[in-house]
């Protein structure tokens, strides 16, 4: 079966995400075209593709991506463009190593490390700026595993271990959860010395599928973690998991996910929405979003996006919010149809306000009211996470019992599909 040139693919690739994009659809993650099957994941806002003219398993094809898109954060420091492009030489030889004549060998990065000679490149992010606090474990997370200068800080023994969340999330008209599910992992990044053995222990009151307790109902425990079930590392000893909820694991090195869980019908969201809308006029009508931040007040969310759709026929929309406060931005866009009303930051217990009047070039009817909405989310919430689970202890399993190596536990919290509907 034949194949375009490589050129040629990127070139068809290229031209079909451009056409989704036109058309103010999403690229499907897999799309054949002629002879040729492209699979393709989005992160950091970059493409990571592979093509194919044989009929191939798509889940081993996007693992494969994934799996890229992990090692290039590992051998790279930052995921960004800019950094891609000063080590195009480290990633040529590290998908060199990975597939070998469209054959996959390896992912491991330990063997990788092994066998690619390219250093990282320096003048990155990882480098700049004074390392305290947070800001700390924050830029040393980010670092190459290639880096193996132990005479400073930015090759100082240190693990990070991240619970990040995401949430599935659909609420009604009346700001009540139809849906409400998280998607979450816990992924350890290691740049201990000798690799020794982690001892890393969960909630006492973690309660699994069928292992929740009959005497209460779903959800009534305010403290407790519910999870519908959960995935572990290959590599990780489960023996202490049921007496300890405890995992012992010898992490490789770079990123490696120890654990993934799933947790429906949550209880506690990060923010509540309610919409109104109301006739003003023949040509226009008012729209009235609250924005409720129902987490606690020391919790900062970053990057709030709030997306609302507005009927095709909109000629103008007029915003005013109640306070200039959290560097609150409204901007309208009319080839989209979109009202985008966004936030740097939004501290926890605050309510913010939106009035959007929005003007018709066709009369306001049941039709025109039907296609405004649904309202999107968009966020980040550090230090958080609202399925409950939480690093009990994380522990360094080693002989030299003053060995004390830097250790980092942070939770986050992201929107997957954060949707509220409007009643009409």
């Amino acid at each position: 079966m034949d194949m375009a040139p490589v050129s040629e693919s990127a070139e068809i690739f290229f031209r079909q995400l451009r056409k989704h994009m036109d058309s103010k659809e999403d690229p499907p993650p897999i799309f054949k075209v002629g002879n040729t099957h492209y699979f393709h994941v989005l992160e950091s806002g970059m493409y990571f593709a592979a093509a194919t003219p044989h009929e191939t398993m798509p889940s081993m094809v996007l693992e494969l991506l994934m799996r890229l898109v992990s090692l290039s954060r590992d051998f790279c420091g930052v995921l960004s463009e800019e950094n891609l492009r000063k080590n195009f030489l480290l990633m040529y030889e590290l998908v060199d190593e990975i597939v070998d004549f469209g054959i996959i060998q390896t992912t491991s990065a330990e063997e990788i490390r092994t066998l690619v000679l390219q250093e990282p490149a320096e003048g990155s992010a990882i480098h700049a700026g004074p390392r305290t606090g947070q800001r700390a474990s924050a830029l040393n997370a980010q670092k190459s595993i290639m880096s193996t200068d132990r005479a400073n800080n930015s090759g100082r023994d240190e693990i990070f271990v991240d619970v990040i969340e995401k949430l599935d999330v659909l609420l009604n008209a009346s700001g009540f959860a139809s849906r409400a599910n998280v998607d979450g992992s816990i992924m350890v990044k290691s740049y201990l010395a000798g690799r020794p053995d982690i001892k890393l222990a969960l909630n006492n009151d973690l309660y699994i599928g069928s292992g929740r307790p009959r005497e209460q109902p779903y959800g009534y425990s305010e403290d407790a973690c519910y999870l519908e079930d959960c995935l572990f590392e290959g590599a990780a000893d489960l023996d202490l998991f049921e007496s300890e909820h405890a995992l012992v694991l010898q992490p490789s090195e770079g990123e490696c996910e120890l654990m993934r869980y799933r947790a429906d019908g949550v209880s506690q969201l990060p923010f509540r929405v309610l919409a109104e809308v109301d006739t003003v006029s023949e040509y226009k009508m008012e729209l009235l979003v609250k924005v409720f931040a129902d987490y606690p007040a020391k919790v900062v969310a970053s990057d709030l996006s709030v997306d609302i759709k507005v009927p095709v026929t909109t000629s103008k929309v007029h915003c005013t919010t109640q306070n200039k406060e959290c560097g609150q931005v409204t901007d309208y866009q009319p080839k989209d149809k979109k009202l985008i009303w966004t936030f740097k930051k939004v501290p926890g217990k605050t309510e913010y306000v939106l009035k959007a009047s929005i003007s018709c070039e066709e009369v306001v009817g049941f039709q025109t009211k039907r296609e405004l909405g649904p309202i999107s989310l968009q966020f980040t919430l550090p230090m958080y996470n609202v399925s409950k689970l939480h690093v009990k202890y994380l522990q360094i399993l080693h002989k030299d019992k003053a060995y004390n190596p830097y250790r980092w536990v942070r939770y986050m919290t992201k929107a997957s599909s954060y949707v509220v509907r409007i009643a009409v």
